[in-house]
């Protein structure tokens, strides 16, 4: 088994039998089948659908017991979070309970209880840390062109696609789950709600004319085009009177497009063992669905297997996890004046909820799940506990076990289960303060209130105490013996105060959120220093960050995976470059085959990097000369696109407004608009003209233009030439026939491909009016474009 192991993935010493409830091993020669016929995965039930419900579900329960603590610890942290610090777990209640519960009535009136949430600022800044710069993802090329070219369509898609992901709003969920539990899973998936609509009309195939009735064969068959639209079934549609309905009322559905889910830890479970995440041998996901969910996704009606916490069966820590899924959110925890059982209690689902677990398997020697050149392999296995949902080999060949990725915080050896977070050392000094603060607060409240001793005998009743200024009272006075005196409370020790303060410091240290506080650290601080101490500070989020990286490339991975799905066949995308020219790209399904072409995903740094800070190091570069002579068109330009600034870039950009124009023109020839057809004045800077143009025309994506399109930007490009030679010579350009005076312009529709201008004999030279005669003009194909005489 382990040379097995080594084989199909590298893994040696790994066994995945497992032992079912019942105490059945399931070797790895007795895993079930995948269920027959289960192409799509919706095989139909047979007798061995008890087996792989009881496989899967054991590998799930079989961790409880060695998770239980860690699932608290998370939920103890969120709940710290969130102001709720005076709940302990209660085993014997089996939940989180106020220990205000336990107060009397009387003894709530003066008990202090106070929340000073510093953990909560800890979380902040660090949350802020982690999403300060987020991921880009760039590719880098192996040797070929071919692979020049798909690193150069793939850095389009993946930005595009990033972008309609909402991968910063996912970063910035998954970091928020990150600080707490120390561990977050985000999961790539098709998203069928989004996309484009397809509509399902094509060509008629003989198997779709059975059973309709002659007039309608002929009605199919004489279809303009041969075009015939269909129902969500894939049949012919027709009205009730039996006339063919047009294509264009066919039945549509959204292609579905990628989308990426943040999965909380308690959600997510792999196989037991030191192994990597990505090379564990199964991976599970549990999820909470209601039954109307279900029957969207699998058609399939689930009755009577409600989820724990409405009294269906279950794992003994589906309560944390619904918890934490579903919980109030514990509102308005850090005011002590509304403390109760209320933000204690198990969390009320107002509809009921079933568990569904979903499992991937890895490519393995057993139970069909051998992977082949055809297949996949491995295994999609989703159930309840007890029904089969979906079984089938991997609908998709990802690089990995599965498109689930695992960040983590920090990396303790001796835990499998996922990475730790800073704050589960950080609860008790936060408990601590809590406790010290109230002593004081309550200590506070006995000196502004003190004990009153009154003599029995001096006619003075309690209520008649008060401190109403002036106050008279007649009583009886015994000889050395006061009627009424205060009791002044003993000085609380200056130990409370330093206890207090060493809290603040622990937790400061332990957060590392020294050098965070946005003030000098010193009277007379030196910016080096300053700057010093930001680096220092940003330093504890280096490994946390640069692992982020890492699983962001295998999430890069996963999506080129996907994208012969989303694109199955040929698709033209547009998107606008830093020009702003609208640009297209034509994607091919073949771009994305295993083994054609070499390319590797390269995330860009994620580590923390204040803007601030980032432009005042991109100044210093820019200074010292280091991206040209400061002041430099070239030195202006990338000056402005390191450093980001908002809304600068583009007014920074050499030309003002001449550039502003000639880009538009850019836009115009790309969009098929006839060089002839763009006026080239003669108040315009050609020299602007000519820096936007070329540098448009340098771009490796002018290569992959139509000849024709390159023809018109080298004979606009040319126009400013002459305009140029024109003004030196100190004449103006002459009036031309379908022009306005001081405007050059082309005569006849060009065509670099060597067909001759419109109206003149097939392949003979073009004619390019006011271009000095001998001057040799050529198109980017080398094709001569002959110079006609000046005013033609």
């Amino acid at each position: 088994m382990a040379l097995q192991s080594s084989r199909f993935g590298g893994r040696t010493g790994s066994s995945s039998a497992s032992i079912s409830p019942g105490g059945k091993r399931f070797e790895f020669d007795q895993i079930p089948d995948i269920r027959a016929g289960s192409d799509d995965g919706h095989g139909e039930e047979d007798e061995r659908d008890s087996e792989r419900i009881a496989w899967a579900i054991y590998n799930w329960d079989s961790q409880d017991d060695v998770l239980r603590r860690w699932m608290r610890q998370i939920e103890e942290n969120v709940r710290m979070l969130a102001g709720q610090q005076w709940s302990v777990f209660n085993p014997r209640m089996g939940r989180f309970v106020d220990v205000t519960q336990w107060m009397t009535a009387e003894e709530k009136k003066w008990r202090q209880r106070p929340v000073f949430n510093r953990l909560l600022s800890w979380f902040i800044i660090t949350h802020a840390r982690m999403t300060e710069n987020p991921p880009i993802l760039t590719f880098i090329p192996g040797p070929d062109r071919e692979d020049a070219l798909l690193a150069a369509t793939e850095d389009i898609i993946f930005k595009t696609k990033w972008r309609e992901a909402k991968m910063p709003e996912v970063w910035d969920r998954a970091s928020a789950w990150l600080i707490p539990a120390g561990t977050v899973y985000l999961q790539s998936t098709i998203d069928l709600t989004k996309g484009e609509f397809i509509k399902f009309e094509g060509q008629a195939q003989p198997s779709d004319l059975e059973g309709l009735a002659p007039e309608q064969i002929d009605q199919v068959q004489n279809a303009p085009d041969g075009l015939v639209g269909f129902d969500e079934e894939g049949k012919l549609q027709f009205d009730e009177d039996g006339r063919l309905l047009d294509p264009s009322q066919a039945h549509a559905e959204r292609k579905g497009d990628l989308a990426v889910e943040v999965l909380n830890p308690v959600q997510v479970r792999g196989e037991w063992g030191p192994n990597v995440w990505h090379d564990k041998s199964w991976h599970m996901v549990r999820s909470f669905l209601t039954t109307a969910e279900i029957f969207e996704m699998f058609e399939i009606k689930i009755q009577g297997e409600e989820s724990p916490a409405h009294g269906g069966g279950g794992g003994s820590t589906s309560g944390v996890a619904e918890r934490l899924t579903y919980g109030s959110g514990h509102f308005g925890a850090a005011d002590p004046s509304v403390f109760g059982a209320d933000f204690s209690q198990d969390v009320n689902i107002p509809e009921p909820t079933v568990e569904v677990f979903t499992m991937w398997h890895r490519p393995a020697p057993f139970a069909g799940m051998q992977e082949s050149p055809d297949e996949p392999g491995g295994r999609l296995l989703i159930c309840t506990r007890k029904r089969v949902l979906h079984d089938s080999t991997r609908p998709v060949r990802y690089p990995n076990t599965s498109p689930i990725r695992r960040f983590e915080f920090i990396r303790l050896p001796g835990r499998p289960s996922g990475g730790t977070t800073p704050q589960e050392s950080m609860n008790f000094p936060q408990r601590v303060f809590n406790k010290v603060a109230a002593l004081i607060i309550e200590h506070t409240n006995l000196c502004a209130n003190p004990i009153k001793l009154i003599d029995a005998q001096s006619g003075i009743e309690e209520k008649q105490i008060t401190n109403r200024p002036g106050l008279n009272l007649s009583v009886n006075r015994r000889d050395r013996i006061p009627p009424f005196e205060w009791v002044v409370p003993p000085p609380l020790s200056q130990d409370a105060y330093r206890t207090l303060e060493f809290m603040r410091q622990e937790i400061d240290e332990t957060g590392n959120l020294s050098g965070t506080e946005g003030e000098a650290p010193t009277e007379d601080a030196s910016g080096e220093l300053v700057k010093e101490l930001r680096f220092n500070s940003d330093r504890f989020l280096g490994p946390t960050m640069r692992r982020a990286a890492e699983e962001f490339a295998r999430m890069a991975e996963d999506w080129e995976a996907l994208f012969p799905v989303i694109y199955d066949e040929e698709q033209i995308l547009s998107y606008a470059g830093a020009d702003n020219v609208a640009r297209t790209i034509v994607v091919f399904p073949e771009m994305f085959q295993e083994g054609s072409v070499n390319v590797v995903a390269d995330v860009e740094s994620m580590l923390p990097e204040g803007r601030g800070q980032k432009q005042k190091n991109i100044t210093a570069l820019y200074v010292a000369g280091l991206f040209g002579p400061p002041g430099t068109p070239e030195a202006v330009s990338t000056f402005f696109e390191l450093s980001q600034f908002p809304h600068l870039g583009r007014a920074g950009k050499f030309g003002g407004i001449h550039r502003i124009t000639a880009d538009r023109e850019n836009g115009q020839l790309l969009q098929g608009m006839p060089a002839q057809e763009i006026p080239v004045f003669e108040w315009y800077n050609d020299l602007v003209h000519l820096l936007s143009h070329e540098e448009f025309m340098s771009a490796p994506e002018f290569l992959k233009l139509d000849p024709i399109i390159q023809g018109q930007f080298a004979m606009h490009r040319q126009m400013h030439i002459l305009n140029i030679t024109l003004k030196t010579q100190g004449s103006a350009p002459a009036d031309m026939e379908g022009g306005t005076a001081g405007q050059n312009q082309f005569s006849g529709n060009a065509d670099p491909a060597g067909g001759g201008a419109a109206g003149s004999p097939e392949g003979a030279p073009q004619s390019v009016p006011n271009v000095p005669p001998g001057s040799d003009v050529r198109n980017p194909e080398g094709v001569a474009v002959a110079p006609g005489a000046a005013g033609q």
